[in-house]
């Protein structure tokens, strides 16, 4: 029993130098221990992660590892796979392993509904080049295969510990096995020195492309925009290498761009530039002007650090290639700037009502809003004096207020819109984390999160990932927040879909903080139903005003 307990102790010091590593290096190979106790653990992330992601799936990993070793069953190895890492710890060197009898093939549960004989053809041919072109390139690649409306995903990566020859013997094997899972719509290789995947939905991050790319391909794009100077280097596994930063000379009297949609990180479509538009045009639109006041310098000395910061004396000829724009001091307004930063399309509704408690008012703001569709409306003299709301701060996806009662009572309410996008949602998380550290009074945060706290907060489709869900409850949990009971229809939105491709879930909630007050035993959270919107409504109140009414 005392080897087993100095086995244990091992166990768990090879689990916290393997988090530090998977911090710095995001794989780890460690040993610890002498004779029966020596203690072998590996882990490694997907290397399409964050290392904001890849810490937080070897965190659950780890966790999850631990119920592999109780006690009284004398327990000595176990390892275990998720999407996103993967970690195996046993009592003997396993580290060049490539296969082993616990090797596994898992499949989804879905059929594949169209032609299974063309899907198992594209299955084939995408986890063959998987196969072949993950030794290659660090031993992880991803890509896809597509024929006419059919487009299949798929991601393979061998562990660290594994060279290039072991690799291709490993992945030959799941390419062999996991084309036994079609039709279904998903299959995963599970084996010793390698993970393998495919799926009708893209699983993986793209950004992971854009860590790659040559530099020819850099100036292929600037070309395309201007004149190519320099871009960004390689930035490795960082957040940054999300985006790819190039520089380019830009002519001033040429156009930008000839015409075209242009789309925002949030998926927004907008128009570009017209056919004519040239730099000089956007400067009057866009809050930037051309500065004349110039000093002696050549264009090719400048460092890409001091793009804005230097100004440059350019001959007629550099006038013509390349343009240099300074940003206009924030908070400084001149006569000059209001000539330049002018509002291009903006309606402003400005209405002292004399109080909304009249159902006529309201139902003429009602029309007022929808026969001339303000971007701005600010109302006076409500009367609506029952509270007084304090705005603290907002951003496009949250606003912080704090509400104090006639009884002097105060507290926080924070609404709040999770991004859509799965690789932005640590943003959300982020945000909400810094919001808890600048809030000491009862706080309440209600509104569109875009993620759930379990599976049962889904119905349709496929199960919502794991790692998500374990995500945003983890920072509801270091927030101290208590998701609020409520009534009605459990889900509080939908896809609007039918039959099998219907989805619905429970994506609005209210959360309260529990340690700073009774807030969760006086509120009522209502989910209402309406046919407007693909979201439900809801309504939260103190529930011992529930029974209270005013005029309206």
């Amino acid at each position: 029993m005392l080897e087993f307990q100095s086995f244990m102790a091992n166990f768990f010091a090879t689990l916290n130098t393997a988090t530090r590593l998977i911090a710095t290096q995001r794989y780890a190979a460690v040993v610890n221990g002498t004779g029966n106790t020596i203690v072998y653990t590996f882990g490694e992330c997907m290397k399409d992660l964050s290392q904001t992601d890849c810490n937080l799936c070897f965190a659950q990993c780890k966790r999850q590892l631990q119920l592999c070793y109780p006690f009284a069953k004398a327990i000595r190895s176990g390892r275990l796979f998720l999407d996103g890492c993967y970690i195996r710890s046993d009592d003997y060197n396993f580290f060049n392993e490539t296969l082993d009898v616990q090797d596994k093939t898992v499949c989804g549960t879905q059929d594949f509904l169209g032609n299974p004989t063309v899907f198992g053809a594209i299955v084939r041919k995408l986890v063959r080049n998987l196969g072949v072109e993950a030794p290659k390139k660090d031993n992880f690649f991803v890509g896809s295969v597509n024929k006419g409306k059919i487009t299949v995903y798929g991601l393979a990566q061998c562990w660290e510990s594994v060279n290039e020859t072991a690799c291709e013997r490993c992945l030959a094997n799941a390419a062999s096995n996991i084309s036994s899972c079609t039709p279904k719509e998903e299959g995963r290789v599970l084996n010793a020195g390698c993970y393998m995947r495919y799926s009708t939905q893209k699983f993986y991050y793209s950004d992971t492309l854009g860590r790659n790319i040559q530099e020819e391909t850099r100036e292929k794009i600037g070309s395309r925009l201007g004149r190519y100077v320099t871009g960004d280097p390689k930035l490795g596994l960082l957040e940054q290498a999300w985006f790819l930063r190039i520089r380019v000379e830009v002519p001033i009297n040429k156009p930008l761009r000839r015409g075209g949609w242009l789309t925002s990180l949030e998926g927004e479509k907008d128009r570009g530039p017209t056919r004519s538009t040239t730099l000089a045009d956007l400067t009057m639109t866009g809050g930037i002007r051309l500065d004349d006041k110039l000093e002696e310098m050549s264009i090719k000395e400048r460092p890409l650090e001091n793009v804005v910061s230097q100004m440059v004396n350019l001959s007629q000829q550099d006038q013509m290639d390349l343009g240099e724009v300074e940003l206009a001091p924030i908070g400084v307004v001149t006569g000059e700037d209001q000539k330049v930063a002018v509002p291009v399309s903006m309606k402003l509704l400005s209405w002292n009502c004399q109080g909304l408690g009249n159902p006529r008012t309201v139902l003429s703001l009602c029309r007022l809003v929808k026969s001339k569709d303000p971007q701005v409306l600010f109302l006076m003299d409500t009367k609506l004096g029952e509270v007084t709301l304090e705005i603290r701060n907002f951003t496009t996806h949250h606003i912080d207020n704090h509400i104090l009662h006639g009884d002097d009572s105060r507290w926080t309410l924070t609404g709040f819109y999770g991004r859509p996008k799965e690789q932005r949602k640590w943003e959300s998380w982020a945000l909400l984390e810094q919001l808890n550290k600048c809030c000491s009074l009862p706080w309440l945060c209600c509104g569109d999160f875009n993620e759930i706290l379990e599976q049962s907060e889904k119905h349709g489709k496929r199960l919502r990932p794991w790692r998500r869900m374990c995500e945003f409850r983890e920072v509801v949990n270091r927030c101290q927040f208590v998701d609020l009971e409520y009534k009605g229809y459990k889900f509080t939105w939908n896809n609007n879909q039918d039959a099998r491709a219907f989805v619905e879930e429970r994506l609005d909630c209210a959360l309260a903080t529990s340690s700073r007050t009774n807030m969760i035993n006086v509120m009522l959270v209502m989910h209402l139903q309406i046919s407007k919107s693909d979201h439900i409504p809801i309504l939260v109140e103190a529930a011992n005003q529930s029974s209270q009414t005013r005029n309206k």
